[in-house]
């Protein structure tokens, strides 16, 4: 298991740097003896106890109680923020405002602006903590829209993305000639769900190999009528207030690998597209290096229903079971239901080489990605992390594309086939095969893993 876990994680296992920590002593007693002012400390209260719970052990193993009181407890908080006066608001609810008061694109000052902003980020966090749990989800969605509309009405930010629409990101010149014709991922043209079916099934030994897969998708409104290429599209359907988790760090084997809750404005703004220079950050040796945040293995659908509208499920994803790894004495049972999850960030975004225990369809909505996979047959080449030191025994030590052959000299013996996928086109990843991929543009992209 990587620090990106392999299989699909509730959303609430995700250790956000900006998070609140667990509270190691008790809240101190309101100043003033009222009834809004107690409530306030009172809800803050449920909600630290509640991530303690929740963080105190696996994700797996996490008692649904502890999730339905935070979403419960967070629903309690938005609404005091929401209608409670900003001078009665007690220090850690002030806290919310300032913090949402910082997130706002542009230099608004507008605090009718900065309250709505505020409640949206105190339902999203519940959201993406907690999944919102024995219905929560629909209460919480429901107060989302309406203060995203409400939001959406007041901002005049709009403009400073105006300029990047519509998004058309082209392949750089010095890409010409990555891919070698003699290692190239094949590519089928649209196959039927029947073809796709039984060449996955039929492929015992070796196993299915990766496909490229054209004409599949061209038919999903994120390509043609809604196209995620329009950022202005993108920032009204999302909404700027929205949170949501990225990852900061080239990639999450890195020792200074984080992950933050920002603002989608801020995602595009100081990330995506930023309008200046990215900001600098030191690297172990002392040396500075470009930020880089990238919005990773994120079930933005489920956090933004719109979305879904956009694009569909691709009928292969039920055409095949889990396939468990070689020496299993059971055939485990797979999702229920394929796991959706979204990619979003600039060029130059990394996910190291790994392998998932799923099929995975990723479909590239937009930008451009190089990939570079290795059979499963490969495994003893490629040094994954020992699994008595590490969690990440599902990724390899080796960064692909510059490789310390005197410390792994065994992974220049290792084969491999690569491609350049683009809009349009879905790579079939078979379970367990490994695969490195780098975003040669900014690039967003959906993965299918069934």
């Amino acid at each position: 298991m990587s620090k990106r876990l392999t299989t699909e994680p509730p959303i609430h296992r995700i250790r956000l740097a900006d998070s609140t920590p667990a509270p190691t002593t008790s809240r101190p007693s309101p100043t003033e003896d009222s009834v809004t002012q107690r409530s306030q400390y009172a809800v803050e209260s449920l909600i630290d106890y509640a991530r303690a719970q929740i963080y105190s052990v696996k994700y797996d193993q996490v008692d649904r109680t502890w999730l339905v009181l935070f979403s419960d407890a967070s629903i309690m908080k938005a609404l005091m923020i929401a209608l409670v006066s900003p001078l009665a608001l007690v220090d850690v609810l002030q806290a919310e405002l300032a913090t949402a008061a910082e997130r706002l694109p542009g230099t608004s000052t507008n605090w009718d602006l900065t309250r709505v902003a505020a409640t949206i980020g105190v339902l999203d966090t519940a959201l993406i903590m907690t999944s919102g749990p024995e219905g929560r989800a629909v209460v919480i969605h429901s107060l989302i829209d309406e203060l995203t509309a409400t939001y959406n009405q007041w901002d005049t930010s709009c403009e400073l993305f105006a300029q990047y629409r519509p998004l058309e990101p082209r392949l750089p010149a010095t890409v010409v000639g990555l891919v070698s014709a003699d290692r190239a991922v094949p590519i089928w043209a649209c196959p039927t769900v029947l073809d796709f079916s039984d060449y996955i099934r039929a492929c015992k030994t070796p196993g299915p190999q990766p496909r490229v897969i054209t004409g599949a998708i061209d038919h999903w409104p994120a390509l043609t009528t809604r196209p995620w290429s329009d950022l202005n599209y993108l920032y009204r359907a999302v909404g700027p207030a929205r949170l949501v988790p990225v990852e900061v760090g080239r990639d999450y084997t890195r020792w200074d690998w984080t992950q933050r809750l920002v603002t989608f404005a801020e995602l595009l703004e100081k990330y995506v597209l930023p309008l200046g220079p990215r900001p600098p950050v030191l690297t172990k040796t002392g040396s500075s290096e470009t930020e880089v945040g990238y919005l990773a293995q994120h079930n933005l659908l489920a956090q933004v229903p719109v979305l879904r509208n956009d694009l569909s499920v691709p009928d292969y994803c039920y055409s095949a079971s889990y396939i468990g790894s070689p020496g299993d004495s059971e055939d485990p049972s797979g999702p229920s239901d394929p796991l959706v999850n979204a990619w979003f960030g600039p060029n130059g975004t990394v996910s190291p080489l790994h392998h998932d225990p799923y099929h995975n369809l990723l479909a590239q909505v937009v930008g451009y990605k190089y990939i570079r996979l290795y059979s499963p047959d490969e495994t003893s080449n490629l040094y994954p992390f020992p699994s008595g030191e590490s969690l990440m025994t599902n990724t390899s030590e080796v960064d692909v594309e510059q490789p310390d052959l005197n410390r792994y000299p065994r992974f220049r013996k290792a084969r491999y086939v690569e491609c350049i996928l683009g809009p349009g086109q879905l790579l079939y990843i078979p379970p367990y095969w490994w695969h490195y991929v780098r975003s040669l543009t900014t690039s967003f992209s959906i993965s299918f893993w069934f």
